[in-house]
């Protein structure tokens, strides 16, 4: 048993940026939102853990009441009518937007771990075990506070 499962250390709470690798997808085509589940999956990005159906409609519906994204309905000979997302004006707009926040968050997130790893030995060590993406700037451990 995991004893961090019900934890907010885990990051479970986190919103995993499904929101911007949705409109990533749309961005490179419009998609029946049946098919989005797969597609998204099929990206790598959320590991064994996947958006779910039922969220991934939620947020669909969210960015379409937001103006982030269209749709259309789409008759179906096999069931019931199929909705098409595309993204608008707004979406465009929208994903360059959300690379210059996560752009932020990132460098946030190493000005975080270097100042952890500057205060105390045993959170040093915990964050020595995290890999690091060198193109990504200063390592925590490395003594450079990102300044």
């Amino acid at each position: 048993m995991d004893v961090f499962a019900s934890l907010p250390c885990t990051g479970r709470n986190l919103s995993r940026y499904v929101q911007p690798v949705l409109l990533a997808l749309l961005l490179q085509r419009p998609r029946y939102g049946y098919a989005l589940p797969q597609d998204l999956a099929a990206t790598g990005l959320f590991g064994d853990n996947p958006p779910d159906a039922a969220g991934i409609y939620r947020m669909l519906k969210s960015m379409e009441a937001n103006g982030i994204l269209a749709s259309s309905s789409a008759g179906s000979s096999t069931g019931p009518a199929r909705r098409l997302y595309a993204p608008t004006e707004l979406g465009w707009a929208c994903m360059d937007r959300w690379v210059q926040t996560l752009t932020s968050h990132r460098a946030h997130l190493d000005r975080v771990l270097a100042g952890l790893a500057q205060m105390k030995p045993a959170v040093r060590k915990a964050v020595d075990l995290v890999p690091f993406d060198a193109g990504a700037g200063p390592t925590p451990g490395s003594g450079d506070a990102g300044t």
